[in-house]
């Protein structure tokens, strides 16, 4: 997985882990091809205010939100 985050996170209390290139060398050139064939698809997306995280983090514990959510300033 790739994630952009915003560096300002720690403001407000989100503690994020930090990429390394040893992660995952490959991913770009794996799955660009199969999301260009249609064998990979992105999942959906909702938008969450950062200061709502803590209602974000609860949804994926009960495993209620079956989209990818994004944490916006």
């Amino acid at each position: 997985m790739i994630t952009l985050a915003d560096e300002h996170a720690a403001d407000f209390g989100v503690a994020l882990s930090a990429p390394t290139p040893d992660r995952a060398p490959d991913a770009v050139e794996q799955t660009m091809p199969l999301l260009a064939s249609g064998q990979l698809r992105l999942r959906a997306q909702r938008l969450v205010p950062m200061r709502d995280a803590a209602q974000a983090h609860a949804l994926l514990e009960v495993g209620t939100a079956h989209e990818k959510l994004i944490l916006t300033s």
